[in-house]
């Protein structure tokens, strides 16, 4: 089954809003909860704080500090959560431009649909890194966690 453009439209206007909201919420829970302000928008910081506790181990060190106040998630969480809000409003411009509905190889359920378009883009990404004189199966920068002796 198919979706129809309105519905597409929809859940894009729906996805993007949601994580527009939860990154602009990550970035300016630290400068509201350094204005020592009270009222709805200390509510919606403390929410973030909570929300983040919840999904992110917070630790100082590896957390961001706008205006001297930790994040409510570490910068990792943070970088994760712009990126994700950064591709759903992409995608939601992609969308709205698309006069066309996208189409599926033949054959090929709508709910395998993703793995049509991760596979292609990794694949992109390996070519990139390649091109660019680098080793995809040791990145830079990327060290083991635990060492076994």
């Amino acid at each position: 089954m198919t979706a129809t453009r309105p519905t597409r439209l929809a859940a894009a206007v729906i996805v993007a809003m949601a994580a527009a909201t939860w990154a602009g919420a990550l970035a300016a829970a630290p400068i509201v909860a350094a204005s020592d302000r009270g009222g709805p928008f200390a509510w919606g910081a403390a929410l973030a704080y909570r929300a983040g506790s919840v999904i992110c181990h917070q630790q100082d060190a590896r957390s961001l500090h706008p205006g001297g106040v930790r994040m409510p998630v570490c910068a990792r969480c943070a970088g994760l959560y712009a990126g994700g809000a950064l591709g759903a409003l992409a995608a939601l411009a992609w969308v709205i431009g698309s006069a066309a509905p996208l189409r599926l190889p033949p054959g090929l359920p709508e709910w395998l649909s993703p793995v049509a378009a991760v596979v292609p883009g990794q694949l992109l990404a390996f070519q990139l890194s390649r091109a660019r004189g680098f080793n995809p199966d040791q990145p830079r920068g990327l060290k083991k966690v635990t060492r076994t002796s």
